[in-house]
């Protein structure tokens, strides 16, 4: 192990709670469930004092790791839905009253007091792994690695998510919950819920995009800042339709689910309109 590796996955000051971690996602999973995009009844399941009777037990974890998810809350719709549902960009909860999270121990293996507590989706998103021995979580994710990439190619495939960013538990989800808080982040209900249950939208600054000179580029980099003002654009009608609803005091989550739905069918309908003005003769090879 090289020695950047090992600095970037030493022992913290941390300390492991249960109570403290099932505290935290039970904290997170009531703000995301503000949103618009997720229904008020039939998503949050809380276990019942003396645990969850149907995670499976024999699944090569240790005891603490069995006991954690016996009493985590989970995202779990009661009906099956034709999209995903999420907590960031790509990365979907798992409910571990599915087994659903077995199946990242066959890409990623795991030591037996680490344990997935989201998987990603696609490219967007992120694994979370929970370390039970010490509460901090490492996002498994392409944008985060804490070692030259040069050694980071080098580890062995099932060694490398131990390169990525580290933090507590409760640290990582509080830090989430107040960019949703803030509306910096915003989810919303997808129109037509494939892959995803919902469309995210992101309304801080980029100063490195604000230095491009797009218009003066090539026609490909006009066009990139185009969608890049009209998503921005877009965003803050997003944040609009939110304040106008009472966010975040007296808010109307079911009005603003239907003003959001129709707002993204328009954007839909224009970026229909546009490509179609870029391409005049698609449709003569429909």
């Amino acid at each position: 192990m090289s020695k950047a590796l090992a600095n970037s996955i030493k022992a913290t000051a941390e300390v492991y709670s249960r109570d403290e971690i099932c505290n935290s996602i039970l904290t997170f999973y009531n703000q995301m469930l503000r949103h618009p995009y997720l229904d008020d009844d039939d998503i949050l399941i809380v276990p019942p004092p003396e645990g969850w009777r149907s995670v499976n037990k024999t699944i090569g974890k240790d005891e603490t790791v069995v006991d954690l998810l016996c009493h985590l809350p989970y995202l779990r719709p009661k009906n099956p839905l034709p999209g995903y549902l999420l907590i960031f960009p790509g990365t979907v909860p798992i409910c571990y009253l599915d087994d659903e999270g077995w199946n990242q121990e066959d890409m990623y293996p795991l030591p037996a007091h680490c344990v997935y507590l989201a998987r990603r989706a696609d490219y967007l998103g992120r694994d979370l792994i929970l370390d039970t021995s010490n509460g901090v979580v490492t996002e498994f994710a392409s944008d985060n690695i804490t070692i030259p990439y040069d050694e980071y190619e080098m580890l062995p495939e099932v060694e490398r998510w131990r390169a990525h960013q580290t933090l507590p538990l409760a640290e990582l989800l509080d830090k989430w919950s107040l960019m949703y808080e803030e509306l910096v982040w915003m989810f919303v209900p997808n129109p037509i819920a494939r892959p995803d249950m919902v469309r995210f939208y992101n309304r801080s600054d980029n100063p490195g995009l604000d230095n491009v000179d797009f218009e003066g580029g090539s026609e490909f980099d006009r066009e990139l800042g185009k969608t890049i003002r009209r998503e921005r654009e877009h965003a803050a009608k997003v944040y609009d339709v939110y304040i106008r609803h009472g966010w975040p005091d007296r808010f109307d989550k079911k009005r603003c689910r239907v003003e959001l739905l129709e707002l993204e069918r328009e954007k839909d309908s224009e970026e229909r309109r546009l490509m179609d003005e870029m391409n005049p003769d698609a449709e003569l090879f429909d």
